[in-house]
C-alpha cells in the first residue's frame, strides 16, 4: 500500500473519537505514549476491557505484535469480551458490523481497514 494513502488514514484514525477515548486510559505518569503500534496487538485494549469489566475472564493477551496469529487471538478475545459485556451487563446485542479481526491481525497497516473502522464509528 502506498504510504501516501496510508498516512492520512492513520492520522484520521488516531484523531478519531474512539482513539481519543482510549487515550483516557493511558497512565498519567508519562511512562506511555499511545501511538498506533500500541494498539496493534490488542494487549492495551484488553487491559482497558479488564478495567471496565474486572469480572471478565482473565485469559490475558500476550505481547507479541510481530506474530499475526497472536494478534488475531488477542483481538478476537477482545471482541468476545466486548460482546459478552454488552450482553451480560448492558443487556444489549451489538448489531453494528464489528472490525474484521483476521484482516486487522494479518495486515494491520491496510488503508481499507482504517476506512472501515472509521466509518463504523459514525454509522447510525
Amino acid at each position: 500500500m502506498e504510504s501516501g494513502v496510508f498516512l492520512p488514514c492513520l492520522d484520521q484514525f488516531m484523531l478519531s473519537p474512539l482513539v481519543t477515548w482510549v487515550r483516557t486510559f493511558v497512565p498519567n505518569d508519562g511512562g506511555m505514549h499511545l501511538d498506533f503500534s500500541e494498539l496493534l496487538d490488542g494487549v492495551f485494549l484488553n487491559d482497558i476491557m479488564t478495567q471496565i469489566n474486572p469480572s471478565a475472564s482473565s485469559q490475558g493477551a500476550k505481547k507479541m505484535s510481530k506474530d499475526p496469529s497472536q494478534r488475531i487471538q488477542n483481538l478476537n478475545f477482545l471482541v468476545q469480551q466486548i460482546k459478552t459485556f454488552y450482553l451480560d451487563n448492558l443487556r444489549q446485542l451489538i448489531m453494528t458490523p464489528l472490525p474484521n479481526v483476521l484482516l486487522l491481525g494479518r495486515t494491520p497497516y491496510c488503508g481499507m481497514l482504517f476506512k472501515t473502522i472509521i466509518h463504523s464509528q459514525y454509522a447510525p
